[in-house]
């Protein structure tokens, strides 16, 4: 039990963590993350000042359609969201409380198992400078 709550209080403080830096990272307005876009290709690739041009009149053209669609793909995921939840709550109420019990231990093992993969991906690139 001790193990669990050890457990439970690491997922939390490093939840919180994450969160944290989550929050002091600004917000890039859509225009100004096209422009930097735009700047990286252009560096990149040498673009002369004619693709330049046509380059950004092809982003701006794209831009609305874009935004729409991850306006309703977040309308989507918020529904999604929202069918878990539901289904969560009702076989919640079918459960015996030992059962809801092993579901939360399972559930901090698997936060636990994640992160730790998580890690695994993020030290390559951290030691190396290319990625």
């Amino acid at each position: 039990m001790k193990k669990i709550a050890a457990i439970m209080t690491i997922c939390v403080m490093s939840s919180m963590s994450f969160a944290q830096q989550k929050l002091n990272k600004e917000r890039v307005s859509p225009e100004k993350r096209q422009e930097m876009k735009i700047q990286k290709m252009e560096a990149e690739l040498e673009l002369t000042p004619e693709q330049k041009i046509k380059i950004d009149a092809i982003e701006a053209k794209y831009a609305p359609i874009e935004k729409e669609q991850n306006e309703k793909h977040e309308a989507i995921r918020q529904d999604i969201r929202k069918t878990r939840i539901q289904k969560r709550e009702e076989i919640k109420l079918v459960l015996t409380p030992e059962q809801l019990k092993t579901i939360e231990e399972k559930k901090v093992e698997k936060r636990v198992e994640m992160k730790e993969k998580r890690q695994e991906r993020i030290q390559p690139r951290q030691e190396d400078p290319k990625n």
